[in-house]
């Protein structure tokens, strides 16, 4: 029944919508709500009561069954409805038949029974102290579970700080492994550096060096030729160039040696550590869901009838209060009697009250009404 398109049209249509849903909820409450306790109830009311309630269906060849739980409040409606139906039923299969109709069960209406103003509040106190008995439950199974919490959190993270410090330690390893391997390379090369600054000014030398590593100085695993030969022997910068690209490319590869041992040790210790932190998060998991399945459990016990039991309890243990009878003075025989006070209009109206109460036990003054 809301318009708030902007056009005229969508709003018109809107309201014929809503015009034909309130039609047919007022006939499905005029015939198949008679007698029931929602034939008076409004279009909401039946909507929320009827229509929108979680079932169960089952879907066969010949019928459509609906399956309701069992502490659904509408279980005697839908028990009414289900004779109906079986009533139509039995009709409709006598007819066919040609055989005499069945009689028609009496109407019964279906209402609650009348409940004392005293009867509601006792119930509602008792209502309420199984509440509070509830939240305290609930308060404390939340600590618990907060503890909890606390505890499998400190777990992980402890997991966390023994897996760093493998990785660590793993990599500590392999620096040491390796130091002395960069020690031994960085001396070579600095004395091969030296070696070939020497040569820079000896022409023979450098020929004879060039000719005994031609094939180190090619890089490639094939010598190299006469001619690049000649290049480096002609230029000693182009042959220290050299020199100092070999020296690059056997600093990298042993670096990439480094790093690689290391990914292997650390990729050992992560997968270690990645099972060990599923195992322990499937245990804190179903051990919360433990915990949550025994504080529900706990909550349920906190039934009516041991919320009334402890409201008795703690009524009958209560320490009744004293009153003390004042004293009266007799009256003097020769004395007139004191004048009686005039009584105010809430005053006689309460007097009345309590003798009307007096003269009916266990009846309800306001309902009598």
């Amino acid at each position: 029944d809301r318009t708030p398109t902007p056009t005229m049209r969508a709003n018109q249509l809107r309201l014929w919508l809503s015009s034909m849903a309130y039609v047919l909820l007022c006939a499905i409450r005029r015939i198949g709500l008679a007698g029931t306790k929602l034939e008076r109830a409004t279009c909401g009311t039946i909507r929320l009561g009827l229509l929108k309630i979680g079932a169960l269906v089952t879907v066969s060849v010949r019928r459509v069954k609906l399956a309701f739980a069992s502490t659904c409040p509408n279980a005697e409606r839908e028990r009414l409805k289900t004779e109906r139906q079986q009533e139509a039923f039995k009709m409709l299969t006598a007819f066919n038949e040609g055989k005499k109709l069945p009689e028609q069960a009496p109407y019964v209406p279906v209402k609650n029974p009348k409940v004392s103003r005293s009867q509601w509040f006792d119930r509602k106190e008792i209502v309420d102290r199984m509440s509070a008995m509830r939240g305290a439950l609930d308060a404390e199974s939340k600590t618990a579970r907060d503890a909890t919490w606390q505890r499998q959190q400190q777990q992980r993270y402890a997991l966390d700080a023994h897996s760093h410090a493998a990785v660590d330690a793993a990599r500590q390893r392999v620096k040491l492994v390796y130091k002395p391997k960069w020690r031994n390379l960085y001396f070579n090369q600095g004395k091969e550096d030296r070696y070939v600054a020497r040569l820079s000014g000896n022409l023979l030398e450098r020929a004879a060096y060039v000719h005994q590593n031609r094939e180190y100085l090619a890089g490639a695993g094939k010598p190299l030729t006469a001619r690049e030969m000649l290049s480096f022997i002609r230029a000693p910068q182009r042959l220290q160039n050299r020199i100092a690209q070999i020296h690059e490319k056997e600093r990298r590869g042993l670096a990439r040696a480094e790093k690689a041992e290391g990914k292997t040790l650390t990729g050992e210790v992560w997968t270690h550590h990645k099972a060990e932190m599923n195992h322990m998060r499937d245990n804190q998991a179903s051990e919360r869901a433990r915990e949550k399945v025994a504080a529900s459990e706990q909550r349920q016990e906190v039934t009516f009838a041991q919320a009334k039991g402890e409201l008795i309890a703690e009524r009958e243990n209560a320490p009744r209060p004293f009153h003390q009878t004042p004293e009266v003075e007799a009256p003097d025989k020769g004395a007139e009697p004191s004048p009686q006070p005039a009584l105010s209009r809430a005053d006689e109206i309460k007097r009345d009250m309590a003798e009307w109460k007096r003269r009916n036990q266990g009846k309800d003054f306001g309902h009598e009404m």
